[in-house]
């Protein structure tokens, strides 16, 4: 074969990559994780969407393959639906997330299969920033601010790299805040992401939070991604200050895309993944 031969099956170019990129808006309740027994992985939710659109799209091409077979024979290209199929259906099985985000936090995680630029923008020696947004009880103070510049201490053992805390809001109410991002929930819906377990005696108990408790809006950039590591350093702040709401919207210089909606996805733009490989280099 030369390099410019292609591969049909049903007038659809087959193409085969090595390599696969997604974004990922990582939603509330999933695991991040490439497979669980019992519980639903990231990686599970852009296999099972692309083993429902293949269904889909090749019964429809099933259908219409006899008015379009002519067409797309003429012109060497494959209708819309049947090449998006074909392609999707092929999600590679070693999919596994870059990193990850504890299960109640929203965001930006990358799916791929490609090991060497994963292990690149996790190893701490790169200082790839991930930036996240959070909603955070009471007022955030200089003092708080520059804790987290020193390097917050957040438990017996471990002390955080140094890294950012900036104000976005202060002073709203949880009620007003729900309202201005549209969450439709109760207040309960702020409690998702709270600090739990048996490392956090006490934490699994009702946060006093009603509709009337003042909060703050913030973004919060580190280069670390220890576990439940923002919420530990937030807690460790004076005045029992607790993450309500957490999600990432970047890493390094991607940005999550506004377009996309918790638990949906796309492959990443081939200036996206030069992005990614550029930080790294």
């Amino acid at each position: 074969m030369s390099a410019e031969d292609r591969i049909c099956f049903d007038g659809a170019e087959i193409r085969y990559a090595e390599q696969q990129y997604y974004m990922l808006h990582k939603p509330a309740g999933v695991l991040s994780a490439s497979e669980d027994r019992r519980q639903t992985t990231v990686v599970d939710l852009i296999r099972d969407a692309a083993s429902t659109d293949a269904s889909a799209a090749n019964a429809s091409a099933s259908d219409h393959h006899a008015a379009t077979a002519a067409e797309s024979a003429a012109d060497g290209h494959a209708d819309g639906r049947i090449a998006r199929s074909t392609e999707d259906a092929r999600v590679r099985k070693d999919l596994f997330p870059v990193g990850r985000l504890d299960k109640d936090t929203e965001g930006l995680l990358i799916i791929t299969n490609d090991g060497p630029l994963a292990h690149q923008l996790l190893v701490p020696k790169n200082h790839i920033d991930k930036t996240y947004y959070a909603i955070v009880t009471g007022t955030i103070t200089e003092d708080d601010q520059c804790a987290f510049t020193r390097g917050i201490r957040y438990d017996e053992k471990l002390t955080a790299l140094p890294a950012t805390l900036r104000v976005l809001s202060t002073g709203k109410t949880v009620a007003a805040l729900r309202r201005e991002l549209g969450f439709t929930a109760t207040s309960e819906r702020l409690l998702r992401t709270r600090l739990a377990g048996p490392a956090f005696i006490g934490a699994e108990e009702p946060a006093d939070i009603t509709d009337d408790t003042l909060v703050s809006e913030v973004e919060i950039t580190i280069q670390e991604g220890k576990f439940h590591q923002i919420k530990k350093m937030v807690k460790a702040l004076p005045g029992g200050k607790e993450i309500l709401y957490l999600r990432r919207i970047t890493m390094g210089a991607l940005r999550l895309d506004p377009d996309l909606a918790p638990g949906e996805f796309r492959k990443l733009r081939q200036e996206e993944i030069k992005i990614l490989k550029d930080s790294v280099e």
